[in-house]
């Protein structure tokens, strides 16, 4: 599902689920609190437009990094405020008979109630769409309390100034007292729900139903215990209810769903701490299987040009010529994590060129994959080591020649070769062809196969394709 048609979905849910609140709550009151045929058009910007927008310019990366979380989220606040607070100066324009400044109370009071929106629709989208909290992560994460306290203040100061620009009557001392108090209240309640989860060994439903009371009781439950207590033993009616409802639940709404939001974050920023630690450990673990590589393909030419010179001096400068052009390519691959499979079989070609020169009609080579046209990758010096491999542990004389068979099956390439084993060797360990799996460990899940029977020996080794 594209961006455009899940901010479209995720908005049109929002709006209808606005639109079946403002049913409910008149049939409850018997009032039209909700005025929709005449403020239709500010109910749509609201709990349309703004979700949508919310969702459509979302990014998760953005979330995950506080500094880029603040950038983005005063860009996109401005934006929102300035939108809403233009669309209802228009609306205010065509529908009322007065005149209206464009610096006017209520323009500003819409779009500050939009950025209210736009954060509520981040914070709960990323709820939705995080990777599910482990058992691990109630474990390994802590959230401290000073961090709620302060969390909560924040939420509080903030909807305050929102209250304020209400008007009349208004008490700053003592809104300010009640809903940092009553927020708090609702922000420990979380707290302890996490801390409780913690010490338990709880399933995913069972944390999630924990989570889900949560919301229920500080959303709904607390928002009406005053003008509940107000109804049994003072004056009041059923309609304070709904209306402290619609006043007071964002709030804890709001409280609540930050503390969430807040554990979460904590947890995926501890697993991405792990994950890096792990990612340096294996980064170091594979500098060090390449590092193989270099000593011991030198080592063993070495020891080829040594046999040489006692035998052939002429074979033995061609080797050395050869040599040096095919050592030259494996220090410019050295540092290269995935080389094309056409580089990689042309470097074959050389490195056999230098069997060749030793061993002459002894060794057969039959390239059936040169012509590929794929864009493959595969390990630098992968061949090299399957050949060297080969040598190690065969016979390879006139008498019985060695013949390989290099061919591509799907997204394989097979090198196949007659078993003439050398006495001894058949229980000996494969360190180049481990080393081979060991690498390929770390760009695929796709395994190194090899199969073998009387004989024959094939190894296939996995063909990679780079995503753009």
């Amino acid at each position: 599902m594209n961006t455009f048609s899940k901010a479209l979905k995720y908005a049109t849910t929002i709006f209808l689920f606005t639109i079946l609140f403002g049913v409910l709550t008149n049939l409850i009151t018997n009032k039209d609190l909700f005025e929709f045929e005449k403020h239709y058009p500010v109910i749509f910007i609201h709990f349309f437009a703004t979700p949508f927008i919310a969702i459509y310019f979302y990014t998760k990366h953005t979330v995950d990094n506080p500094k880029k979380t603040l950038k983005t989220v005063i860009k996109s606040s401005l934006l929102i405020f300035t939108f809403t607070y233009l669309a209802i100066y228009v609306f205010l324009l065509l529908t009322r008979k007065e005149d209206f400044s464009l610096l006017n109370i209520v323009s500003f009071f819409n779009g500050i109630l939009s950025v209210i929106i736009f954060v509520f629709s981040r914070l709960i989208y990323y709820l939705k769409t995080n990777r599910p909290v482990s058992e691990k992560d109630y474990t390994n994460v802590s959230l401290p309390i000073n961090n709620v306290v302060l969390i909560s203040l924040g939420v509080s100061l903030l909807y305050v100034f929102i209250v304020s620009i209400l008007g009349n009557g208004f008490k700053l001392s003592f809104w300010l007292l009640y809903f940092f108090t009553t927020g708090l209240f609702t922000s420990f309640i979380m707290y302890v729900s996490i801390l409780h989860i913690k010490k338990r060994s709880l399933n995913t439903y069972k944390r999630n139903g924990i989570l889900l009371s949560v919301y229920i009781i500080n959303t709904f439950l607390i928002s009406i215990l005053i003008p509940l207590y107000r109804i049994l033993f003072q004056e009041g009616s059923a309609s304070k209810i709904m209306q402290h409802l619609i006043t007071a639940g964002p709030f804890y709404l709001m409280c609540t769903l930050s503390i969430h939001t807040y554990f979460i974050y904590l947890a995926n920023k501890k697993e991405k701490e792990e994950l890096k630690q792990v990612g340096i450990t294996a980064s170091l673990k594979y500098l060090q299987l390449k590092a193989q590589l270099s000593p011991h393909f030198l080592f063993n030419n070495i020891s080829v040009l040594t046999a040489l010179i006692e035998e052939n001096q002429g074979k033995a400068v061609k080797f050395s010529e050869n040599l040096s052009n095919v050592y030259r390519y494996f220090l410019e691959q050295e540092k290269q994590d995935l080389v094309s499979l056409k580089d990689e079989l042309a470097f074959a070609s050389e490195y056999l060129g230098l069997l060749k020169v030793r061993y002459e009609k002894a060794l057969n080579i039959g390239n059936n994959a040169i012509n590929n046209k794929e864009p493959y990758f595969i390990l630098p010096m992968a061949l090299q080591q399957v050949f060297e491999n080969v040598i190690k542990h065969n016979e390879v004389s006139i008498e019985n020649p060695i013949n390989i068979e290099i061919t591509i099956n799907e997204d394989y390439l097979l090198i196949t070769n007659n078993k003439n084993p050398k006495i001894g060797m058949e229980n000996n360990l494969q360190t180049g062809i481990d080393n081979i799996m060991n690498r390929y460990a770390f760009f695929t899940d796709e395994k190194v196969i090899i199969t073998e029977n009387e004989l024959n020996y094939t190894i296939e080794l996995p063909l990679l394709k780079i995503e753009d």
